[in-house]
């Protein structure tokens, strides 16, 4: 199911299909939390967790931008963004670090380097949806990686919501 779902993002990504993509990427870090966790279930801690492990280490910008050594997308962030989308279908920032965050689909000359971009005296961010979502499956598969073979995460991913295909002689 976990590399099915992963297939999924990629390959809504790769057919334009970018909210489908963007809201199931925003959702994985819930399901990894909760499978890797002692309880089996999500909360933000092991969202934010999740997500400052295996995917804001990308969004370090190189040495030469002057950003400092924080990522551009924290797992705060991230979660921030994932209830934000998934309830309320907007971005709104109470306790961000960003005034506004934009995420785009359209490659952004000035965005190549790691796909986010602090714009506005670091008020602004964009975010590029397919490098975001790629960026969300490499750090998926490096933690399946890491806990694939755990007795725990053969556990609790024999318990997911698996899809089926049915065939009628087409």
């Amino acid at each position: 199911m976990i590399r099915n779902l992963l297939q999924d993002i990629e390959a809504s990504v790769h057919g334009k299909l970018f909210h489908v993509g963007l809201l199931a990427a925003l959702t994985f870090p819930d399901i990894a939390g909760a499978l890797d966790s002692e309880n089996g279930r999500a909360n933000p801690k092991k969202y934010e967790r999740w997500f400052d492990e295996y995917v804001a280490p990308k969004y370090i910008p190189p040495k030469y931008i002057a950003c400092g050594d924080k990522p551009l997308i924290t797992g705060k962030d991230c979660y921030q963004y994932r209830c934000k989308l998934l309830h309320q279908g907007q971005v709104i920032h109470s306790k961000s670090r960003y005034a506004k965050s934009l995420f785009l689909f359209t490659k952004l000359d000035n965005v190549a380097y790691c796909g986010a971009l602090a714009l506005d005296d670091g008020q602004t961010l964009t975010i590029d949806i397919p490098f975001f979502c790629r960026n969300m499956v490499m750090g998926a598969y490096a933690w399946l990686d890491k806990v694939e073979e755990t007795s725990r995460f053969k556990e609790r991913s024999a318990q997911l919501m698996e899809l089926f295909q049915l065939s009628f002689g087409n």
